[in-house]
């Protein structure tokens, strides 16, 4: 599943981070992708996951503005499932996954 990315409302791909094409798929959808700072909206599908490593002393925080999804971090014992409006800080070092869950979820970083 791809993962898609806005910015200034043009949909990029997350592999390339050029415009995605209405034919373009990813093959890998874990392959790690950072937003930049004009782009830090990423859209998910259901079953669709994005992942971000974070080094020691990075923080991210995660807002879900539309959908579920499920977050879960390297070396923390507890999973997350946040829903619309719903926020929560990570901090390295690990890496950060998250999945849409049901019909997905689009999240803010």
């Amino acid at each position: 599943m791809r993962a898609s990315v806005w910015s200034d409302e043009t949909t990029l791909d997350r592999e390339t981070a050029s415009p995605a094409s209405k034919s373009s798929r990813s093959t890998n959808p874990s392959t790690s992708w950072k937003p930049t700072p004009k782009s830090p909206t990423v859209q998910l599908a259901r079953g669709g996951t994005f992942s971000k490593p974070l080094e020691k002393g990075e923080r991210v925080s995660v807002t879900v503005t539309a959908g579920h999804a499920w977050i879960t971090m390297e070396g923390d014992a507890q999973d997350h499932v946040l829903t619309v409006h719903e926020r929560h800080e990570f901090a390295g070092p690990g890496l950060l996954v998250i999945e849409g869950l049901e019909q997905g979820a689009r999240i803010q970083l």
